[in-house]
């Protein structure tokens, strides 16, 4: 056999090995990858249902802390808020925001309008202006919240 025959031969049985290991690794990485989405999608479904049951026992914890009547009153309250809020987010052309805030449930609402220090500020603002009847009740309903907030705090320390 001459030198280039054989050459030849060692190079096609490297070739068609290191095809053979290209193939086995793709095989592996593609398993891998498939693996890895499902792992994600299974993640991504347990935050959700445990933000969910956050949610639901947040509910419970505001109703018990404020009561039924503050609490659906406070709902009406954010619900007439939700709305003043889309036109001023309209306004400033934001409808990625103005989609994301009108798909909100009441519950999403109140979570989102407690957690936004913009909106708290706005919130302190419109009290401080505005000493009506509904902005007396909004400020006893927030300040249960609030004191059984830091008791829960003492208590967990």
């Amino acid at each position: 056999m001459s030198k280039e025959i054989a050459l030849k031969h060692i190079r096609k049985k490297f070739d068609a090995k290191t095809s053979e290991i290209e193939k086995e690794y793709d095989k592996k990485i593609k398993e891998l990858e498939t693996k890895l989405f499902y792992k994600k999608k299974e993640k991504n479904a347990r935050l959700a249902k445990a933000e969910k049951q956050f949610r639901k026992d947040s509910v419970v914890f505001f109703k018990g802390t404020v009561g039924q009547e503050d609490y659906s009153w406070l709902n009406e309250w954010l619900m007439k808020n939700k709305e003043k809020e889309i036109k001023e987010v309209a306004k400033r052309h934001e409808t990625k925001q103005v989609n994301k805030i009108k798909k909100m449930s009441t519950e999403d609402y109140l979570f989102y309008y407690f957690n936004n220090p913009k909106v708290e500020e706005r919130l302190k603002k419109e009290m401080e202006q505005n000493k009506s009847e509904e902005a007396k009740r909004l400020s006893s309903i927030l300040a249960k919240l609030k004191v059984e907030y830091l008791r829960l705090q003492r208590t967990s320390i």
